[in-house]
């Protein structure tokens, strides 16, 4: 899983998740924390089950805070695995330290 470190509140940013399992993957599902709720941002069970999305973060966050993207993914077996990334909110900037993430197609 990959989203981008930072992101200033309200922001959108891109999450990536990638899955792989020896006996295909059945179902995946991904979530925003945001410290007070959880909220789902995709879920799929059917292919491909490697992708980007488009999250936002929330815009009444403090600077600070910290936003964690959860995956989790199924198998054909049952067998259940997952991934975290967080990213830290933002509301200013020393020069050349904020970058915007790239969004790909």
């Amino acid at each position: 899983m990959h989203a981008p470190a930072t992101a200033a509140p309200g922001a959108t940013v891109p999450v990536v998740v990638d899955t792989v399992d020896d006996r295909g993957v059945n179902h995946v599902a991904l979530t925003r924390n945001d410290g007070a709720t959880t909220t789902p941002v995709q879920e799929t069970a059917t292919g491909p089950f490697s992708f980007q999305a488009i999250a936002t973060i929330p815009s009444t966050l403090a600077d600070g805070a910290i936003v964690t993207f959860a995956a989790s993914a199924a198998d054909a077996a049952g067998n259940v695995g997952g991934g975290s990334a967080s990213v830290k909110v933002v509301t200013s900037c020393r020069p050349r330290g904020c970058r915007s993430p790239s969004i790909r197609p």
